[in-house]
């Protein structure tokens, strides 16, 4: 019986070939490389069980595809859970690219380098706003667990809201939620872009800390809205005061002055078919009108008015309208410049 015998070659030839297998995909062709990428994630999305993070580095966007086999921490090794990584949070992430392309990297280990105290999460920087409210939605680690908030636009010397929220944290230096729902209303509508900013107090000097940003762009169908009583929704008038709303199509600056002339010329034909009424005469003259420090001041010259009850409603169709077309808090309703005789039956 012949004895085969094995060449030394074979067995090189083996070892080889185990080495390639090593470092070699199961296809044979070699693995990418491992590599390191560093900046600050801006967009956090999820994809059925995994994350996608979108890393400003550099060298441009990098998608980063997070699972939770990732191993992730931060500076003093503490674990993070891979679905707590959110938009600002500056990280350095290692693993292989899945194409040539450099586009998407498979996240193996990651460390949380910053994370700010204050996030907001939508909008997203840039988005383009087409319905209202505005729904602003954030996190915050802050001790009071209260955020401010103050939205502003380009060339208008005041704040067109501002308030705060709270944000609820289970934990010491765990995030908490916040929401705040905003509707623009009058001239805010015509600024196009809403600086919206979120931030802490300085407990010494109460001066803003922590401040996180974000810039939108308002693409609202503009319309005014007018209110009226109305004999439909009111039936019993027992109350002179109630007043009800009908929106129309902005025409022109739509201004509060123009809103107000549409205001003293009543409702339209299709209006009054819906049971809307008024109870501002038509020979009424607005004079003029003016906002300052969220606080408006309506001119006008009335005819003699008849009755305490078309006073009230008449009273109320100014306010409500004023102050659903503007961010006016108080509204001052003046006769011929003088306060004290103003609305008298």
């Amino acid at each position: 019986m012949a004895i085969s015998t094995i060449s030394p070659w074979a067995v090189y030839g083996a070892w080889v070939f185990l080495i390639l297998a090593a470092i070699s995909g199961c296809d044979g062709t070699p693995d990418s490389p491992r590599t390191t990428v560093g900046g600050r994630i801006v967009e956090v999305n999820r994809v059925g069980t995994d994350i996608r993070a979108k890393l400003d580095t550099d060298d441009g966007v990098v998608t980063l595809a997070i699972s939770p086999g990732t191993t992730i921490s931060d500076t003093e090794g503490e674990r993070i859970a891979y679905d707590k990584l959110y938009p600002g949070f500056v990280v350095e992430a290692s693993g292989a690219y899945v194409d040539a392309a450099a586009e998407l990297l498979i996240a193996e280990r990651m460390t949380v380098l910053d994370s700010p105290s204050i996030i907001i999460a939508e909008p997203s920087e840039g988005e383009v706003v087409r319905q209202v409210p505005l729904v602003i939605r954030g996190y915050a680690r802050l001790v009071e667990e209260v955020v401010e908030y103050r939205i502003t636009a380009p060339m208008r010397p005041t704040f067109i809201a501002k308030g705060r929220a709270i944000a609820r944290s289970p934990d010491i230096g765990k995030y908490g939620t916040f929401e705040v729902l905003f509707s623009p209303k009058g001239a805010a509508l015509d600024t196009g872009l809403l600086r919206i900013e979120a931030f802490g107090l300085n407990s010494r000097d109460g001066s803003p800390i922590d401040i996180a940003v974000r810039t939108v762009q308002l693409a609202l169908p503009r319309v005014v809205a007018l209110y009226f009583p109305n004999s439909c929704y009111d039936t019993a008038r027992y109350d002179c005061a109630q007043v009800f709303t009908t929106q129309r199509p902005a025409v022109g600056s739509s201004d509060l002055a123009d809103v107000l002339q549409l205001l003293i010329q009543g409702p339209t034909s299709e209006e009054k078919t819906r049971g809307f009424f008024t109870s501002i005469p038509l020979t009424t003259r607005l004079n003029s009108v003016r906002l300052a420090d969220g606080h408006v001041y309506a001119d006008f010259s009335f005819p003699r008015l008849g009755g305490s009850c078309v006073v009230t409603a008449l009273r109320a169709q100014i306010e409500e309208t004023v102050k659903a077309n503007t961010p006016a808090r108080e509204v001052t309703i003046l006769q011929d410049g003088i306060t004290e005789e103003a609305l008298q039956p």
